[in-house]
């Protein structure tokens, strides 16, 4: 179930309101073939095949009022979105808190598909917290 990784977050990340933006995992906690990135926190698993991907982060949620706020994180591939989005997560109302977990089956086409994650917003600008994991492996078929 080769190639594998998995890569954390090394310090919090800012979210602007309304966009799109790729989340950032510098550390490599396993790597067997060498197939993730830290400089662009991407998988390039460099064969075709199908890989399961798993993400937690957790996002401060205090917006000071109450109206509500959209977090969500997707899986994308060379740059566009694959996967369905996780909304709002678990959202703890004492930290203020929400946690969002992401897993999906994805394709790799070819020895040059990639895959990031990204994270959105909608409401004000957020810190995405370093406790953050992104990782995969090979589903052996």
């Amino acid at each position: 179930m080769t190639p594998a990784f998995q890569a954390q977050g090394s310090g919090s990340q800012t979210l602007p309101s309304g966009t799109a933006t790729k989340l950032t995992f510098a550390t490599e906690v396993y790597d067997s073939d060498s197939k993730y990135d830290t400089s662009t926190s991407r998988f390039t698993p460099g064969e075709a095949g199908k890989f399961f991907l798993f993400l937690n982060s957790r996002f401060n949620a205090d917006n000071g009022s109450t109206s509500s706020q959209q977090y969500e994180v997707r899986i994308y591939k060379n740059g566009a979105q694959q996967s369905p989005t996780m909304i709002n997560g678990v959202y703890d109302v004492t930290a203020q808190i929400v946690t969002n977990n992401l897993s999906g089956i994805v394709t790799s086409s070819n020895s040059t598909d990639y895959f990031e994650i990204y994270a959105y917003l909608d409401g004000t600008n957020r810190a995405v917290y370093t406790s953050r994991i992104f990782g995969g492996y090979k589903i052996i078929e």
